[in-house]
């Protein structure tokens, strides 16, 4: 610790107090053989990214390459709260917002148990050529655990006492981390390690041995995560002799994508200590980890270097991946003038596969914008944001250049690109299909082609450029169920540009009615490989005009994010919440107004444990007021009915079980078939409820985004009249309509009460591309009628109190667009035969 003292000199006059001493200036650049760490006072020091959460009064460590946050003591967002941790980490930018990928890195003392900090201090500031900071502390339970078993003291205390230094020398690409533990009164066994989950929207998992496929038990020096576009490599590396291991944290990695480094277990007699020391690299590359992590070990090494060129030059951001007898051993990224240089084991047989193809993903966004970071600071959300505008310096990217081995000359194809116009000027989505899939390539280390395509694309105002090695491909340009879709053959020539327009013809009459998705997920959801900005900008392309942020466990505003990318016309956001909790089922809670606690606000089923249904409910209410719509999802798949044991007319385990819901979802990702009869179930037994269709999509294409969702009745078709108050008064009236590429448009709201002898006639409308070929009457879960084609006139006339739905249906698939047949529901009509109030046709669920 830093200790300003005042010497005197002779006599006995009282000195004047001491001046505070300045804060260290955490802003600016430093050199070679420089290094600082300081309490950050000014917002400028703090970086941004997609996982970025630094703020003022955290400790910023930093040299010429590299910079890292460590939280102070307060809690954080995302599953592990507890502070002195590295909450940000990344590469030194100029001109860029920054990149840090690290939702979570905490040092474990035993499997589950944290360090919960007393002090955060800085006991070099880097003076010396070596910056430290020191955290003491308290052991506590990982809540993750004990949250998601429902198991408070499944993390028993052991009586510990607890320290973390982390050490950043000048010149170093590595952040050395050193945990002591100190047993108490009594002998404890303990494994030390850490676990670290990445952001997977913007990193590939990467081990050594496996690539990007999982890997095993055995013993490595490093484990990480190789970013993309731009994003850094951030790996855990062992220290010298002590090498790491993932074996027996298989209840860690099966929660989340996560790299895991335990040690070994050791037993410690009363008052004994064990420290332990491995480093935290981030690089441009995991070849500039590896070499670190190579010398560490004092591996011997041999260097291996190469040019990758295309006709038209040497070939800048390449991704290279080595191998050391036929096993992933790195991965490099050529510079500017094409080339990569990496160290291998002496004597190994090493060969490369040159990824030249990139992800295949394309948004009109300005270079070096996003990603976006919902918990940063102010200051850093503002500069991301206007990097969406401004556009910021970004790394240079190989992209649709094909794929070379060292088996051949290092030669990456030219590419040729794409430049898509629509003729309103509105959003789409493109898909650019190979003729020729042409030759495999090694999955484990290659990254896989997008929905096996060679590229796709998002386009927020009608234009979209693509970039794809030369040939000829089928081009789908569409923009979601309620238009037409162009279809074209185009050929790619090396070095040139091919121009097409497209036409999208809106064919779809939903007058009264607007088209969300209340389930969908990106970058804040642990499980969600898509950043914010492509999960608004994909929305709007696909048609869409209202976004949910239903992320796990989090209240994140994409509001300001739609705003600066220019899609409020076409698109609006709710803030939402998917409260996940794993033994109760999810429920999606919305609107939200999110606050600056952690996770915006979201309600921490971790961090309260409850013991029943009832009581997640009077908590989520609590939080965020009886006005919110909860809605219950997947409910038989893995969801609130199939844990509480549910089936028709019966509960099994009322502690999981609550009626307290004003949402269900009846179709998820284009699924319905497992959902209807738990809808009919409630309705039947009188617990009214909104149907819903989503696509709880996780990443690009997942969950037929754009064809599985909701239609709302709030008395207009236009985004400027859709409000919070007018989705919580459709939502309470239940006028919903479930639909998976089908509008259905009926002369009576659906939700309504109506008299027994009332006629409904529905019309089933689609764009020309989806056929609907009937429609069904269902009564009290039974279907009593079927009209062929599209429209009918169904007579809602029964003997007692009943409910009826339509449902359309088609037996052709949504070709070219998705393989899923049309289908829609409406939300029931309640037929009051005697005018004396609507009764339900069936018992109260009964409980075991």
């Amino acid at each position: 610790m830093i200790v300003w003292a005042l010497l005197a000199c002779g006599g006995s006059d009282t000195m004047p107090p001491a001046e505070p001493a300045p804060p260290l200036n955490l802003v600016e650049p430093l050199g070679p053989g420089q290094v600082r760490a300081g309490v950050v006072t000014d917002p400028a020091a703090l970086f941004g990214g997609t996982s970025a959460e630094g703020r003022v009064g955290d400790v910023k460590m930093y040299n010429d390459r590299v910079q890292f946050i460590i939280q102070g003591v307060r809690d954080s967002s995302f599953y592990v709260s507890t502070g002195g941790t590295v909450v940000d980490a990344d590469l030194i930018r100029q001109g860029h917002p920054g990149q840090d990928t690290i939702d979570e890195l905490s040092p474990m003392f035993g499997l589950g148990r944290v360090l919960s900090p007393t002090n955060v201090e800085v006991t070099s500031d880097g003076a010396t050529g070596e910056a430290v900071v020191r955290i003491i502390g308290d052991e506590a339970p990982l809540g993750l655990i004990e949250g998601a078993l429902e198991s408070p003291g499944f993390v028993p205390p052991l009586g510990l006492t607890l320290t973390t230094e982390y050490r950043l020398a000048a010149d170093s690409w590595l952040l050395e981390m050193r945990s002591k533990a100190t047993a108490g009164d009594s002998e404890v066994t303990l494994a030390l390690g850490d676990l670290m989950i990445v952001a997977p929207e913007v990193s590939d998992v990467w081990h050594p041995g496996s690539g990007m496929e999982t890997g095993g038990d055995d013993p490595f020096l490093w484990s990480g995560f190789q970013g993309r576009a731009g994003a850094p490599a951030v790996a855990l590396v062992a220290e010298e002799g002590s090498p790491l291991t993932a074996s027996g944290a298989e209840l860690l990695t099966e929660l989340a994508d996560m790299a895991v480094g335990f040690g070994p277990t050791v037993e410690l007699a009363p008052g004994e200590s064990i420290e332990w020391v491995r480093h935290l690299g981030v690089a441009p590359d995991l070849a500039t980890i590896s070499d670190a992590a190579l010398q560490l070990a004092g591996t011997p090494t041999e260097t291996v270097s190469a040019l990758v060129t295309a006709p038209d030059g040497p070939v800048e951001g390449a991704r290279v991946n080595l191998l050391a007898d036929d096993r992933p051993l790195t991965v490099a990224l050529t510079d500017a003038e094409g080339r990569f240089t990496a160290q291998v084991p002496a004597g190994a047989s090493v060969s490369w596969i040159v990824d030249g193809r990139g992800d295949g993903l394309f948004l009109d966004i300005p270079p070096g914008s996003g990603p976006y970071a919902p918990y940063a600071a102010p200051e850093v959300r503002a500069a991301q944001l206007d990097a969406f505008t401004d556009g910021a310096a970004g790394a240079a990217l190989a992209r649709g250049r094909g794929v070379a081995t060292s088996e051949a000359p290092l030669t990456l194809q030219q590419p040729g690109t794409l430049s898509i116009q629509s003729s309103d000027g509105l959003p789409f989505a493109a898909r650019l299909a190979p003729r020729d899939p042409g030759p495999s390539v090694d999955e484990r280390v290659v990254l896989e082609r997008p929905d096996g395509l060679t590229a796709a694309g998002w386009s927020r105002d009608g234009d979209l450029v693509l970039t794809a090695p030369p040939g000829t491909y089928d081009l789908t340009v569409w923009r979601g169920l309620r238009y037409s879709y162009d279809s074209q053959e185009v050929t790619l020539t090396a070095g040139q540009d091919q121009a097409v327009s497209v036409i999208l013809t809106k064919q779809v009459d939903h007058t009264g009615w607007i088209l969300g998705d209340p389930h969908q997920h990106a970058a804040p959801s642990g499980d969600a490989d898509i950043p914010m900005a492509d999960r608004l900008i994909g929305s709007a392309a696909v048609g869409l005009q209202v976004h949910f942020g239903t992320d796990h466990d989090h209240v994140a505003d994409y509001r300001p994010l739609s705003k600066a990318l220019g899609l409020q016309p076409t698109l609006r956001s709710v803030v939402s919440d998917e409260v996940s909790p794993p033994l109760r089922g999810h429920f999606n809670a919305y609107p939200l107004n999110p606050t600056d606690d952690a996770n915006g606000g979201a309600w921490s089923w971790w961090g309260e444990i409850v013991a029943d249904t009832e009581s997640l409910v009077d908590a989520i209410q609590a939080r965020h007021g009886n006005d919110v719509v909860l809605q219950s999802n997947h409910p038989t798949d893995n969801g609130m009915a199939e844990l509480s044991g549910w089936s028709p007319g019966r509960v099994g385990d009322p502690d999981r079980w609550t009626d307290r819901f004003g949402a269900v979802e009846i179709l998820n990702a284009g699924e319905h078939e497992r959902f209807t009869d738990f809808y009919y179930d409630m309705v039947g037994r009188g617990i009214l409820v909104a149907p819903t269709g989503v696509s709880d999509a996780h990443g690009h294409f997942s969950g037929h985004l754009g064809l599985s969702g909701t239609w709302f009745g709030i008395g207009s078709d236009d985004v400027a009249d859709w409000s919070d108050d007018a989705l919580i008064e459709a939502m309470r009236a239940r006028r919903t309509i479930a639909g998976l590429g089908v509008f259905l448009a009926c002369s009576i709201d659906p939700g309504s009460i109506v008299d027994a002898g009332t006629v409904v006639e529905v019309e089933a409308r689609t764009a020309d591309w989806i056929a609907v070929d009937r429609l069904h009457l269902v009564q009290d879960g039974v279907v009593i009628e079927t009209v062929e084609g599209r429209s009918a006139r169904f007579l809602l006339d029964p003997a007692r109190d009943a409910y009826f739905v339509v449902i359309a249906e088609g037996d052709s698939p949504m070709s070219p667009i998705s393989g899923r047949t049309p289908w829609a529901m409406t939300s029931a009509w309640l037929v009051d035969v005697e005018g004396d109030g609507w009764s339900a046709p069936l018992p109260p669920l009964a409980t075991d």
